[in-house]
C-alpha cells in the first residue's frame, strides 16, 4: 500500500470517522429540534382529550403516552388517575414512565406525593387543564375552580365528595344539658363560650357535617372541622356588614379541608380562615377566631350547666367508623408535600402564634406535666393541659388551654390553680381571673391538631416539649 493510500486510510479510519460522528449528532439534535414542537403538539393533543374521554379511551391515552417514553406525561397521569383507580392502563403508564411502583389502599396517596417530590415544572397552563379535569369529572364544581388567588393548585386535590356532599348544619337545634341524654360523660365535644353563651358541639354529630353555621352569644360563627387534620376552629362569620355562610368544597389543600362561602365562592382553609381562592383573596379578609377547646361532655357540663349542645335529630350522628379508623392509625389517608420529622406525622400538637412567629407543644408531654410557665415571642404564658380519660378512639390526649400570666408563676394542687403568693385563680375560657385582686389575665388563641397539620401551615414552627412540671421559660 502506497503512503498516500495508507494516509487516506487512517483519515477515513479517524478524521472521517469523526466528522461522520458530528454528522450523526448534528442529524440527531435537528431531528430532535425539529420533533420538539411536534411532541408539544402531541402533548396538548393527547391531555386535552384525556379531560374529556371516557374510561376505556382514557386507558388507550395513557397507553400511547407509556409509548412515548416522556416522563412530561406523568403530572397529567397521577391527577387524572384520580378518578381512574383500578384502571390498569393507567397503572402500567405511572410505574414504566416513573420506574415507581405503588399499591394498596394508600397507592394514591404514595403517587400524589411523590410527584410533588419531584422537580416537574407545574405552570398556570397545567393548572388550567387540572381545573378543566375537576369541572369535566364534578360539574357541580366548576364555580369554585378560581384561577384567582394564592392557592397552591398542585397540592390540591379531590378529598371523594362533591361540594355539599358533607351536609353543613344551618343554625341547628339545640337542646339543655338535662335533655342531652344521648351522651355520655366520655364524649368528646368541642367547646364554646361567646358573649356569655356556652355551647357543646359533639364530636359523634359534627363528624358527618364538619361544617356548623351557628349563632352563639349573638355573633354569627362557624365551626369547622377537618377530620384528617385533628383541627376544630371557631370563627366569626361575619366580616364587616357581610355575614358568611360555608359549605364543604369536597377539596383538600395539603390534606386540609377547603371549604367555601355561599355568598362569593371563595375557598378557604379550615386551618386559617384565610380566603386563597376567589373573589375574596387577597382582599386582606380574615376571619376572626373565638377560643375552642376539645374535651369531655363531663367536664364540659360540669364547668358549665347551662350549656347548650346540638340536638342529634339535625342530622346525622353517632360513631363515624371511617373517621374512627383514621384516628387510630398512624398513617395518613390523603398526600401531603413535606414531612417534618421532628414528630411522627399524627402526633397531637397545641400551635399558638405570636408576633408571626408560630410554636407547637408536643401534646404527649404537655400532657404529662400538666402545667408549664413558660414564654414565647415576648409574651409570658402558661399552659394548662388536662388529661382526657377514657376518650374514645385514640382521640385528643388532653384539654389545653393557653392564657398570659404576666409576671406570675403558677402552679396546680387539689384546690386548682396558684400564683407565686398562693393565691388561687380561677380558669375560665375567656381568662384566668384572681377573686380578691379582679386581676384578669387573657386566653391566648391555640390551635390543636396533627402534627403534620400544623408543620404543614407553619414550616418554620418552633417545636417544644417540655420535660418536667414548671420548667422555667
Amino acid at each position: 500500500m502506497t503512503t498516500n493510500a495508507r494516509t487516506l486510510r487512517r483519515w477515513w479510519l479517524w478524521g472521517g470517522g469523526a466528522v461522520l460522528l458530528l454528522v450523526a449528532l448534528l442529524l440527531a439534535l435537528g431531528v430532535l429540534l425539529f420533533t420538539t414542537p411536534e411532541l408539544e403538539q402531541r402533548e396538548i393533543q393527547l391531555t386535552s382529550e384525556l379531560v374529556t374521554s371516557g374510561r376505556a379511551r382514557r386507558g388507550e391515552l395513557a397507553t400511547l403516552m407509556q409509548q412515548t417514553g416522556q416522563a412530561r406525561f406523568l403530572p397529567y397521569l397521577v391527577e387524572t388517575y384520580r378518578f381512574e383507580q383500578g384502571n390498569k392502563a393507567f397503572q402500567n403508564a405511572l410505574e414504566t414512565l416513573s420506574g415507581q411502583r405503588f399499591a394498596g389502599k394508600r397507592a394514591l396517596r404514595q403517587w400524589f406525593e411523590w410527584l410533588w417530590s419531584q422537580p416537574f415544572s407545574l405552570d398556570e397552563t397545567f393548572f388550567s387543564w387540572k381545573r378543566s379535569l375537576y369541572a369535566h369529572e364534578l360539574p357541580n364544581m366548576a364555580p369554585l375552580l378560581h384561577n384567582e388567588g394564592t392557592l397552591d393548585w398542585r397540592t390540591v386535590v379531590w378529598g371523594g365528595v362533591p361540594p355539599g356532599g358533607i351536609p353543613a348544619l344551618n343554625e341547628p337545634a339545640l337542646l339543655s344539658a338535662d335533655e342531652a341524654d344521648y351522651l355520655s360523660a366520655d364524649d368528646i365535644v368541642f367547646g364554646a363560650f361567646v358573649g356569655g353563651q356556652a355551647r357543646a358541639y359533639p364530636v359523634r354529630i359534627v363528624d358527618w357535617h364538619e361544617l356548623v353555621n351557628d349563632t352563639l352569644g349573638g355573633e354569627p360563627v362557624v365551626l369547622s372541622y377537618c377530620p384528617l387534620c385533628g383541627s376544630a376552629l371557631l370563627y366569626s362569620r361575619a366580616v364587616g356588614n357581610v355575614v358568611y355562610t360555608f359549605d364543604t368544597s369536597g377539596l383538600l389543600y395539603e390534606s386540609n379541608k377547603l371549604m367555601y362561602d355561599r355568598q362569593t365562592l371563595s375557598l378557604w382553609p379550615n386551618l386559617s380562615g384565610v380566603p386563597l381562592s376567589g373573589p375574596l383573596a387577597g382582599t386582606n379578609v380574615v376571619l376572626k377566631r373565638f377560643p375552642l377547646v376539645t374535651t369531655t361532655w363531663g367536664r364540659w357540663v360540669q364547668a358549665h350547666p347551662d350549656t347548650q349542645v346540638l340536638d342529634p335529630g339535625t342530622g346525622p350522628s353517632g360513631t363515624n367508623e371511617d373517621y374512627d379508623l383514621y384516628r387510630v392509625e398512624r398513617d395518613l389517608l390523603a398526600p401531603i408535600s413535606h414531612y417534618d420529622g421532628r414528630l411522627a406525622p399524627k402526633d397531637w400538637v397545641y400551635g399558638v402564634v405570636s408576633n408571626g412567629r408560630a410554636l407547637a407543644y408536643a401534646v404527649e408531654a404537655l400532657q404529662a406535666v400538666g402545667l408549664l410557665n413558660d414564654a414565647f415571642a415576648g409574651t409570658n404564658l402558661v399552659l394548662i393541659a388536662d388529661p382526657v380519660p377514657g376518650s374514645q378512639y385514640g382521640f385528643y390526649p388532653a384539654t389545653v388551654r393557653a392564657f398570659q400570666r404576666g409576671d406570675h408563676r403558677f402552679s396546680q394542687d387539689a384546690e386548682g390553680l396558684r400564683d407565686e403568693r398562693g393565691a388561687l385563680w380561677s380558669v375560665g375560657e375567656k381568662a384566668l381571673t384572681q377573686p380578691q385582686t379582679g386581676e384578669v389575665l387573657l386566653r391566648v388563641q391555640g390551635q390543636s391538631a396533627y402534627w403534620f397539620a400544623w408543620s404543614t401551615l407553619h414550616p418554620q414552627t418552633e417545636l417544644r416539649q417540655p420535660a418536667a412540671p414548671n420548667s422555667s421559660p
